[in-house]
């Protein structure tokens, strides 16, 4: 098991600027996954943040797990449009805390990523 390091942004010019430049001062590997919630302070559209990671070369292998308050079937379906790994519900918190832990676990330790130190880099 790889142990993981959460950062937390919360802002949309945040998180573009951390990904794209680093202008952040903080010592962080390059993210291996993305919770990304539709609904962040001062953004209008959470879903630029995802359009944009998926439009870069450099991001769009991350995948991006969608953090919504709602269910609504027009929400979900945006999200996997746009390319998202995952939509997670946050109306019931002890079922988003489960959420929570269990895509931490499938992505930290089932899931092959193609800078993970478990993905074997020969052609054969």
């Amino acid at each position: 098991d790889r142990k993981i390091k959460l950062f937390c942004l919360h802002a949309e010019h945040q998180v573009l600027d951390y990904l794209r430049y680093k202008k952040i001062q903080v010592d962080f590997p390059r993210a291996d996954i993305v919770l990304l919630e539709l609904n962040l302070p001062r953004t209008e559209d959470g879903y630029f943040i995802l359009r944009e990671l998926k439009r870069d070369p450099q991001f769009q292998d991350i995948p991006v797990i969608i953090m919504n308050h709602t269910n609504r079937l027009q929400e979900i379906y945006q999200a996997y449009k746009g390319f998202a790994a995952g939509y997670v519900c946050k109306a019931d918190l002890d079922y988003y805390k489960k959420s929570l832990k269990g895509i931490v676990n499938y992505w930290s330790s089932s899931v092959l990523l193609p800078r993970s130190p478990k993905f074997n880099y020969s052609s054969s």
